[in-house]
C-alpha cells in the first residue's frame, strides 16, 4: 500500500508548531457520548432557532456547530479494504458519504473482481460516487500505463472518476495531469442520471495545496493529508476561497478520540472552505484499511 504523498514530501514543507490545548479542557471520549442518530437539518433563515440542547456535565456540544457562511461538509472515504463489514458501514452512511475511493491493488488489479464489482454497484445504488485509485509517483509514472489502469477501472467497475494519488503539485506537471484527466473525463459518471454524458470526476491528491493552475481541469483536490496537531495551525492560500467548497478535501489523521477534537476539526474545515473531510484517529496511511474508531460519531456530526 502506498504511503501518502504528503508524508513522503515532509522535507519540502516547514513543520508548523502544534497548537496549544487550553489548560483545564475536559476531553471526553466519543464512546462515552450518545450522538444523535440523525443529524439535525439546518433551519431556514426565517425559522425560529432550535432550542439549545441541555448541557452535559462537561458543557461539551454533542455535534459540531455549523459555521453559517461555510458549506456543510460531506465525507470522502479512502476504502483500502476488501468488501465486507467496513464497506457495509460506508454504504449505510450515505448520503453523508458522497464519495468512496476504490483501492484494490494500488490500481484496478489484473482482472475484474466480482466481489468488488458487487459492492461498487451497491454503493452507487445508495447514491455514493466511486473513484478508482491510481498512483502517479509524483508525475514519474508512465502516463500510458496510468491511462490503461483508468480504462480498466471504467470497464470493469464502471467508476464515476479517478483518484490520482502521489500527485506532483508544481506547475511544470500540469500538462502531464491534464493529459491523463482527459481519459478520466471521457469515462463519464455511470452511477448518475445521464452520467454517461457527464465528465468523469478528476480528483488530485498531492496531500497539500497544489498550484492553482491545476484547478482548470481538476474537480476535487485533496489539499491536506497530515496530522491533527499540524492541522490546528496549518495556513492555506487565500485563493482556495475563490472556488466552491466542494472542490476541496481535508484528510486529518491522528485525531484524538474525543468529541472536542472532532468538533474542532469540523469547524476548522468549514472555515477553510473544505466541502469534504475524512477524519481518523489512525496515524499511518496504511490504516486506511479500516474505518476510524469514531466513524459513527463522525457521520452523525455531519449534514445528511
Amino acid at each position: 500500500m502506498r504511503e501518502s504523498s504528503l508524508s513522503r514530501s515532509t522535507n519540502r514543507r516547514r513543520v508548523l508548531a502544534l497548537a496549544a490545548v487550553a489548560a483545564g479542557s475536559v476531553m471526553t471520549p466519543m464512546a462515552a457520548r450518545a450522538l444523535p442518530a440523525t443529524p439535525a437539518a439546518a433551519a431556514p433563515a426565517s425559522a425560529t432557532p432550535a432550542a439549545t440542547p441541555v448541557a452535559t456535565p462537561a458543557a461539551t456540544p454533542l455535534v459540531a456547530t455549523p459555521v453559517a457562511t461555510a458549506a456543510c461538509p460531506r465525507i470522502i472515504v479512502p476504502a483500502y479494504f476488501p468488501p465486507g463489514p467496513e464497506w457495509e458501514r460506508i454504504i449505510a452512511a450515505a448520503p453523508v458519504v458522497e464519495y468512496v475511493i476504490l483501492n484494490i491493488h494500488n490500481g484496478p488489479g489484473r482482472e475484474p473482481d466480482p466481489a468488488f464489482q458487487d459492492v461498487v454497484r451497491r454503493a452507487q445504488a445508495a447514491g455514493i460516487k466511486v473513484l478508482g485509485y491510481v498512483y502517479t509517483d509524483m508525475a514519474n509514472e508512465n502516463a500510458e500505463t496510468l491511462k490503461q489502469q483508468i480504462r480498466d477501472f471504467q470497464t470493469w467497475y464502471r467508476v464515476d472518476g479517478i483518484h490520482l494519488d502521489g500527485a506532483q503539485d508544481d506547475d511544470w506537471a500540469i500538462p502531464y495531469y491534464r493529459d491523463i484527466a482527459q481519459t478520466i473525463k471521457v469515462g463519464g459518471q455511470p452511477s448518475q442520471p445521464g452520467g454517461e454524458a457527464l465528465p468523469g470526476v478528476v480528483m488530485l491528491n498531492p496531500g497539500y495545496t497544489p498550484d492553482e493552475g491545476f484547478m482548470e481541469f481538476v474537480d476535487l483536490a485533496e489539499v491536506y493529508e497530515y496530522y491533527y496537531g499540524h492541522y490546528l495551525t496549518q495556513e492555506f492560500p487565500g485563493w482556495l476561497h475563490d472556488y466552491p467548497a466542494d472542490r476541496f478535501l481535508h484528510v486529518v489523521r491522528d485525531v484524538p478520540d474525543t468529541i472536542q477534537a472532532l468538533d474542532q476539526i469540523l469547524d476548522l474545515a468549514r472555515q477553510r472552505n473544505a466541502g469534504y473531510v475524512y477524519i481518523t484517529d489512525h496515524t499511518d496511511p496504511l490504516d486506511y484499511k479500516k474505518l476510524p474508531s469514531f466513524w459513527d460519531a463522525q457521520v452523525a456530526s455531519l449534514c445528511s
